[in-house]
């Protein structure tokens, strides 16, 4: 049994040289398994080593996981249950990220406007992504498949189609998902049904338009 505690956690270093590059370099890949690891090599490394691939166990239940940041998640969800309130409303969530999801619900001003065509957007982020697309030129190519690409984002989220990433892991279940929006949008199913219901009827066409730049692999 390996303890969380004693596994020395990745290096800064070490996250630098698993992740992509600028220059679109190849992760490095598992000596046992051969699949690509673009970051946490050494926790990849321990699955090998217990015969069950879920080295990381919880002490108080008979759970366990194979990666530390999910059976930390765990421990902070079952046995520290450690509560977030909104601050609006008073509703009660399990983590800071979905309580995030549920704030925006009481937050619907949009504040950044194209100057182009008149589009808003609920962030400067989607905002910037929207304008590249005004500029139409392609400069981000795939060193894997030769695809180009308008916003260097919309690269480093194709990019993990060929190395299998999945950095956006859900802090309520420990599901990874490959974007920030699918994370998004899962996170959303661990909403209450009435605001679940709510999320349906607030999403706009400018949503939905935000949403897809994510996507566009």
């Amino acid at each position: 049994m390996k303890e969380l505690d004693s596994i020395p956690p990745d290096s800064p270093e070490d996250d630098q040289d698993d992740e992509p590059s600028k220059t679109n370099s190849t992760p490095r890949k598992c000596p046992i398994c051969n699949i690509p690891v673009p970051r946490g090599l050494k926790e990849h490394l321990l699955t090998h080593e217990d015969p069950t691939g879920r080295p990381f166990r919880c002490d108080q239940c008979d759970k366990s996981y194979c990666r530390s940041a999910n059976l930390r998640l765990h421990r902070e969800k079952e046995h520290l249950q450690i509560r977030y309130p909104c601050p609006v409303c008073g509703k009660v969530f399990t983590t800071k990220d979905i309580l995030a999801v549920h704030q925006k619900l009481h937050d619907s001003n949009r504040q950044y406007r194209c100057e182009q065509c008149g589009q808003t957007f609920n962030s400067n982020k989607y905002l910037y992504k929207h304008q590249q697309k005004h500029r139409g030129e392609r400069k981000f190519v795939c060193s894997y498949c030769g695809k180009a690409f308008m916003v260097g984002e919309y690269l480093k989220n194709h990019l993990r189609i060929h190395t299998g990433e999945k950095p956006y892991p859900c802090k309520q279940c420990g599901k990874s998902f490959r974007i920030s929006n699918q994370l998004r949008q899962h996170m959303r199913t661990h909403l209450p049904k009435g605001d679940r219901v709510a999320f349906g009827k607030e999403r706009s066409v400018d949503d939905s338009k935000q949403e897809v730049g994510d996507d566009e692999l």
